[in-house]
């Protein structure tokens, strides 16, 4: 029962570890494209975790943090949904729940300028990013894609797109 419950705690340790390294690394990678004259700030917010001041513009960042993860599927607003495994593998999609706040996140009410970019940022990576169009009709998610007011990106493509978003 002890060997039980040693196993389940390094578990739970060793997942906070991995989390909290893979937000150093985007902060990491946030520094390395902001310049001297701008701002990144770690945000306590449930909408996003990083807003970022660049070339006049201000990012508002939400990291998505899914290791393992093939292909996530932006159904609509309100239903994101992440797909497991390799194409051979893979299961039905399960619903994202941590995504929602900063979609609805309101701009005006909160006092953000219009030219604030919301953006998801995919940790470490996901294979696919699709906007589900209809129920025949797929887009792969790009820099300049709408997704309801909100960007994406792959956090391995974060750095070369950062000025597309």
């Amino acid at each position: 029962m002890i060997i039980v419950l040693l196993i389940v705690i390094a578990i739970i340790v060793f997942s906070y570890i991995k989390k909290s390294n893979a937000y150093k690394s985007l902060y990491n990678t946030l520094v390395e494209i902001a310049s001297s004259e701008n701002v990144i700030e770690k945000k306590g917010c449930k909408a996003f975790d990083y807003e970022v001041k660049h070339n006049e513009k201000i990012y508002l960042i939400k990291m998505i943090y899914h290791p393992g993860c093939y292909e996530i599927n932006v159904n609509a607003k309100d239903y994101f949904q992440v797909n497991r495994g390799t194409v051979s593998s893979r299961k039905s999609g399960e619903k994202m729940n941590n995504v929602y706040d900063l979609i609805n996140f309101n701009l005006e009410e909160n006092n953000y300028p219009k030219n604030t970019v919301k953006l998801y940022v995919v940790y470490p990576y996901s294979a696919t990013l699709l906007k589900v169009l209809n129920e025949c009709e797929y887009q792969f998610i790009k820099p300049n894609t709408n997704l309801y007011g909100t960007k994406m990106t792959n956090f391995t493509e974060l750095k070369d797109n950062f000025d597309l978003f």
